[in-house]
């Protein structure tokens, strides 16, 4: 099984995948030097051959490259590291930038580990709902995350984590992340489209309400005679029309636009090899 760690420089992957193996097999960096380079070791844990990647931070260049090469093009399982604490705009954009470094098709491969449990004054589940951004992440990522204290020598937690991430692997039928082939080059497309359909929809939903609603306008501007009703219904009728071809001529666009954008993304990407 391969497991990459990921996450912004100095939160806890290393020791997380010492943890893992219950040997201290990566060196742990100081928060201001950090690890430089991905480093790959194999181990047994609990009956199973574990191939666990440590990374930089994502801010490394050439990370996507590196990762392709070392893991042949194909990952079972992404560990997003989140070290507790206040979720900052530093950590947000980690998590921004490993969706835009493996696509957002990269949420359903990946299950968030927390760091420094031990640290924890409060419930998980009540420290992720004191933070609008962290729990937007969690939804995000199916809510699928697990605790570890990196200072435990329990081997339970470890466990507990493959035992999640088994379930993980069942609702996603054993599939892996891959990169480079012909069905990778199809997600940058599906991901492109994905996200223009909302950013279209939405835009156009805005523009269908505002139409919508300057015709009706027009219509009680005539000086006709009318009920309080029937009034209400003349209003109505334009701005639910005008919201329902608005969304589906913004989610038409975005089709348009997601394609262009996919494509050319993965031909650039094809073309840089």
């Amino acid at each position: 099984m391969e497991i990459v760690l990921v996450g912004k420089a100095g939160c806890g992957k290393s020791s997380s995948g010492n943890t893992i193996f219950d040997k201290k097999v990566f060196p742990i960096s100081s928060w201001f030097t950090g690890t430089k380079t991905s480093m790959r070791e194999s181990r047994t844990v609990g009956r199973r051959k574990i191939h666990l990647v440590d990374t930089p931070g994502l801010d490394t260049a050439h990370l996507f490259d590196e990762l392709n090469l070392i893991t042949q093009g194909k990952i079972y399982v992404f560990l997003l590291v989140i070290q507790l604490g206040k979720f900052t705009d530093e950590q947000k954009k980690a998590v921004e930038k490993m969706e835009n470094m493996f696509g957002e098709r990269v949420r359903e491969f990946t299950m968030i580990l927390f760091t420094h449990g031990d640290k924890l004054k409060t419930p998980i589940h009540r420290f992720i709902t004191d933070s609008a951004a962290l729990q937007q992440v969690v939804k995000n990522y199916g809510y699928r995350y697990h605790v570890f204290n990196n200072n435990s020598q329990s081997q339970t937690q470890v466990t507990q984590l493959f035992g999640e991430i088994d379930q993980m692997w069942t609702v996603i039928q054993k599939r892996k992340y891959c990169f480079e082939n012909p069905c990778g080059k199809n997600d940058l497309i599906k991901d492109a489209i994905n996200k223009e359909v909302k950013v279209g929809a939405k835009r156009g939903a805005i523009v269908g309400v505002v139409i919508g609603g300057l015709a009706a306008s027009e219509i009680l501007a005539g000086g006709a005679i009318i009920t309080p009703g029937a009034a209400a219904g003349m209003v109505a009728a334009p701005v639910v029309l005008g919201l329902g071809v608005g969304v589906v001529v913004g989610a038409a666009a975005g089709v348009i636009k997601g394609t262009a954008t996919g494509v050319s993304t993965a031909v650039s990407r094809w073309w840089n090899g």
